[in-house]
């Protein structure tokens, strides 16, 4: 699985509490040392933090313009906070970057309030004064923003009769729209972005496999398996992002470039609440995550964090072309995925695709013990207020300062349990295994490795399975687009094997001019191609039981420039 996530950049104090909360221990030291001598690493440890590395084979360019170098392995916590600053480790600015000064609040801007927004005549006025201000691109383009708020298009002109619609609280489309949604939006601030975080996680089964795993060896065999998955998934992220575009938002092409990375593996999952704190220095707000201290179940995931720079060939700095992670990031979860599975396979262990949860399993650990370490697992703000409720407190009439006290205060979790924070507790886990009446299994050499298939026979497997998971889809809607193909593609490359990713353009490919079998009739795949400014080419795609073509060919022309959300999380 695949978490994605924006950092604001230039907030030192937003940089200090991530850096924090990635080096924040979740195993052991004497534990983490034993791994790191079993897998090879050099990066140094405290006993309060995680191990924090610059990622495998990344290319030298990129680590001299972050004032890093190849040999570097481990990362201070200093060094940490001045990348997620986007700067260089030590500090000074990156040669050759342009910095983005982010954007202010409309409210601001504009002078206005919610208040005003209620008055017909202040909309008018906004109207005139965008129309006047040829040269002002700064209220322009605030205005630009507030009428995207309330769904009115692009160059509308701001008239009499719309002026009393916005002011009565409706949007474009004539629905009431939420003053807190407006409220919050026109006074919020974006800083430019700093870094990302992507977050990719094995299975349920795969963390207690590693966790409860009979000998260290053995585990330290899983987590090297889920590491060689990161790299190689990062690898590919690499040619998607790392490209310093030209001209305006890329209009003019780009340079292919090459990006570095931090990564932190932690092994349990850690219900974590964003809260909104403000920087002393700077006054800028952004959102600090917290961590809920409830005893952790077994999960093993690696943060990957990426700063938001580009280094090409020729040297040129550029930032992150995010807009291409647009709709994949289920696709790199999966892909990421279906690398795990063929690792954890040359290991011996015995490995399934799980189309329930869409991720490679482990089919030797039961149900039962999956849900067994699985009770504690939730969402960050509902930890957070049972805790407050502990505690006598109610959490909706807390300030956001009172929040972050109030979880920085102590430890929360059943005391009749050993452990009553988020540390990894072995032994407390083996005795839950038995508890359960479960023996635990060797996972690793178990099982003989089943040889891999001549790559067309294998790529003719996936192409099979990844039709009948698009089948799927398409009981559910008429029209599918690309990415969700892609995202069937790469899942059934879990069950079959991966060679590179360009399987799943082969399997795309091959679905262009093979029948797809739908309630029992074979049936044509429609596709519409569209080309963006920048030339990116988007699919969508129907098929002939759905419409006819006719009509396939205007409905996915109307819709093949939607935008997809992408799952950013602003900073």
């Amino acid at each position: 699985m695949l978490t994605y996530r924006t950092g604001a950049g230039g907030v030192p104090s937003a940089a200090r509490f991530m850096a924090d909360h990635l080096l924040e221990a979740t195993i052991p030291s004497v534990q983490n040392a034993l791994l790191q001598y079993y897998n090879g690493s050099s990066a140094p440890l405290g006993p309060d933090i995680c191990s924090a590395e610059l990622g495998d084979s990344i290319d030298p360019r990129p680590l001299a313009a972050l004032g890093l170098s190849t040999t570097e392995k481990g990362l201070s916590r200093e060094m940490i906070m001045n990348l997620l600053c986007g700067l260089r480790a030590d500090g000074r600015p990156i040669s050759g970057k342009q910095y983005q000064s982010g954007t202010t609040d409309i409210a601001s801007t504009l002078d206005v309030s919610l208040a005003s927004l209620s008055d017909p005549q202040a909309w008018q006025r906004l109207g005139g004064m965008a129309a006047g201000c040829t040269q002002d691109n700064t209220r322009r383009a605030a205005f630009k923003r507030l009428l995207h708020l309330y769904g009115v298009p692009q160059d509308h002109a701001v008239d009499e009769k719309l002026s009393l619609q916005l002011a009565a609280g409706l949007n474009f489309a004539g629905q009431k729209i939420s003053r807190q949604t407006i409220g919050d939006a026109i006074t919020s601030r974006r800083s430019p972005i700093g870094y990302i975080d992507l977050t990719w996680s094995a299975d349920k089964s795969v963390s207690i496999a590693f966790a409860l795993a009979k000998t260290d060896a053995e585990r330290a065999m899983i987590l090297q398996a889920h590491q060689d998955a990161v790299t190689a998934a990062m690898a590919f992220m690499e040619t998607l992002i790392g490209r310093a575009r030209k001209g305006k938002a890329g209009s003019g092409g780009f340079d292919q470039g090459h990006i570095a990375w931090m990564q932190f593996i932690h092994f349990t999952a850690r219900p974590t609440v964003d809260l909104e704190d403000t920087d002393p220095s700077s006054g800028e707000t952004f959102t600090r995550p917290v961590s809920v201290m409830i005893p952790g179940d077994p999960q093993l995931h690696t943060h990957v964090v990426v700063p938001n720079a580009v280094v090409t060939r020729s040297g040129r700095v550029g930032a992150l072309d995010l807009d291409r992670l647009g709709g994949r990031i289920k696709e790199l979860g999966a892909l990421y995925q279906a690398y795990l599975a063929q690792n954890l396979r040359k290991l011996g262990v015995k490995i399934a695709f799980d189309p329930k949860t869409g991720a490679a399993r482990l089919p030797d650990v039961p149900d039962a013990v999956r849900d067994a370490f699985s009770k504690r697992t939730q969402g960050g703000r509902d930890a957070a207020r049972q805790f407050a409720t502990s505690q006598g407190l109610e959490w909706d009439n807390l300030t956001s300062s009172q929040r972050i006290s109030l979880l920085k205060s102590g430890t929360q979790g059943d005391k009749r349990q050993p452990k009553s924070d988020d540390m990894a507790d072995f032994a407390f886990w083996r005795q839950t295994a038995a508890d359960l009446g479960w023996t635990i299994p060797d996972f690793v050499g178990d099982h003989p490795i089943t040889p891999l298939t001549h790559p067309d026979q294998q790529l003719d497997r996936a192409h099979h399975l990844a039709a009948e998971l698009v089948a799927e889809r398409f009981k559910e809607s008429a029209v599918l687009d690309e990415a969700t193909a892609r995202h069937c593609a790469a899942q059934a490359l879990i069950a079959v094997g991966v060679h590179a990713p360009e399987d799943i353009d082969i399997i795309i490919n091959t679905m262009h001019t093979r029948p797809l079998l739908l309630d029992g009739e074979e049936t044509r795949l429609i596709c519409v191609e569209h080309y963006n400014r920048r030339g990116d080419r988007s699919l969508k795609f129907t098929t002939g039981l759905h419409v006819t073509r006719e009509q396939t060919v205007i409905e996915l022309a109307r819709n093949a420039a939607n935008d997809r959300d992408g799952e950013i999380t602003e900073p």
